[in-house]
């Protein structure tokens, strides 16, 4: 009275019991029913799929046709996939069987969901389009489900084999973003670039990750920077205190760019340079930004996106101007209302407060801060040690110096004003601590450097009256 599946995992579950005659009879009964149903030996997989990977491999020597345990190891993401394809092509031949033999791995329930959507999902990718259309409407309910691996890979089939994908990026569009990063130019329609610069730019879809992928996949670069300058125009000379969504949108246009290497870059659209930081910087930024124990993930969000009383650093006019106020920033933290110091089109305020960090010396705050500042959709110039070493403590109105900086203060010695899409313009005089004496004790040093410099002066106006010539004899 149930359905296969589910007597499955049933007969599965009853297996690590201790059972009396009467329920061992039933099971068999039961095993004996999947059977003809083509549930074949069903038993014995989840004692397969939990083998160490040494004796599943061992077992598969022994039982090279078997086809419970080439589905074991069909759905171990722990295997290299190489073992996995081999295994594929030694119990189904053709694509279309392929497909479909993959696709009943996501239905059996003894295997974990998210485990299986992993391994089996790189071998789908590598399918024929004709075997993909074949396994359709497993396709569609695969769109629906629970397991976020499965929906993606279900996505990245549908559009690898030229699906629609307005209908696709309305009804899940993280995981068409998803799909689409795990897909290589080889493996997409050449009209995808297109369809995602348009999806950004009506809003569907993220811009910042939409254009860095449009860039990757696309081979027509003259044709995609034509397309990226026209949003970065209309406001490339338009200070940061009128940032809006077409910042936003210009922010994203240059980050895809710049995915493009100096020497693939079109000639004409050399005014749209940023400074690129290598590969070494960006990577030690990264580490530093998704750090276990002390990273600025888990206040920020992974892509930057920002958690419940923390700020997002995507789309941000503050971290992503001056690189000498992000850097105050992080040397000095930052405290006091942040109502529109984010992104003045949203208008979220915050406020909360950020400790200075000094767990970091200057050169991994500089390398955090630029792996930020180019990505998540930014793309702004790197923050360099020398800007870290410029940083300055804020100064209190009496001109003492303060312990950490208060927004007003902050966006007062670097305003808003001064930055621009390609560059801040050249920084303010930050103000510093003042030395402070007493009234008199000033005039005491001044009076001090007169009285020396007079003596100076008579020493050496007398030495020259004194002086004697000397004779050729005496020399």
């Amino acid at each position: 009275y149930l359905d296969s599946p589910k007597a499955v995992q049933l007969a599965n579950l009853v297996t690590t019991q201790d059972m009396d005659a009467p329920i061992r009879n039933a099971h068999a009964q039961t095993i004996k029913v999947l059977k003809a149903k083509g549930f074949e030996d069903l038993a014995e997989l989840p004692k397969y799929y939990h083998m160490p990977a040494d004796g599943l491999l061992a077992l598969q020597k022994k039982k090279s046709t078997d086809k419970v345990v080439a589905q074991a190891i069909l759905a171990r993401e722990d295997l290299s996939i190489d073992v996995r394809r081999q295994t594929l092509a030694s119990i189904v031949s053709t694509p279309t069987e392929r497909a479909k033999l993959l696709m009943q791995l996501t239905k059996i329930p003894v295997l974990e969901p998210a485990r299986t959507a992993e391994a089996i999902a790189p071998l789908l990718l590598e399918l024929p389009n004709s075997a993909i259309l074949d396994i359709n409407t497993e396709l569609d309910a695969l769109l629906d489900s629970q397991t976020p691996g499965l929906r993606s890979a279900a996505v990245a089939l549908k559009v690898q084999s030229g699906a629609p994908l307005g209908a696709l990026a309305e009804r899940d569009p993280a995981a068409l973003l998803d799909a689409v990063t795990s897909l290589s130019k080889e493996q997409t329609p050449d009209s995808l670039p297109n369809t995602l610069l348009d999806l950004a730019e009506a809003g569907t879809l993220d811009a910042g990750i939409a254009i860095v992928q449009a860039d990757r996949l696309s081979s027509d670069k003259e044709a995609l920077f034509d397309r990226l300058s026209a949003l970065v125009d209309p406001v490339i000379d338009t200070d940061y205190s009128q940032w809006g969504e077409g910042h936003t949108m210009a922010m994203a246009a240059l980050a895809g760019m710049h995915q493009t290497p100096d020497e693939n870059w079109p000639a004409g659209y050399d005014q749209y340079r940023i400074a690129r930081a290598d590969e070494a910087t960006l990577q030690h930024g990264k580490d530093i930004y998704f750090a276990h124990d002390q990273g600025c993930y888990k206040c920020h969000g992974d892509r930057g996106e920002g958690t419940s009383g923390f700020p997002p650093l995507a789309n941000s006019p503050t971290l992503t101007g001056d690189p000498l106020r992000a850097a105050n920033i992080l040397k000095y933290g930052l405290q006091g209302e942040l109502s529109h110091t984010l992104n003045p089109a949203d208008g979220k305020p915050f406020n909360a407060q950020m400790e200075p960090l000094s767990q970091f010396n200057d050169l991994e705050m500089a390398a955090a801060l630029t792996y930020v500042r180019q990505s998540f959709g930014n793309f702004s110039e790197p923050v360099t040690i020398e800007h870290m070493q410029a940083a300055r403590p804020p100064v209190a109105a009496n001109g003492e110096g303060e312990n950490m900086w208060n927004a007003s203060a902050l966006f007062e010695n670097f305003p808003f004003k001064r930055d621009r899409l390609t560059g801040a313009l050249p920084p303010p005089a930050v103000q510093v601590a003042k030395l402070k004496l007493p009234e008199s004790g000033l005039w005491l040093m001044l009076g001090a450097v007169a009285l020396c410099m007079l003596l100076i002066l008579v020493v050496t106006y007398a030495g020259k009256f004194l002086q004697t010539p000397q004779s050729p004899t005496h020399a």
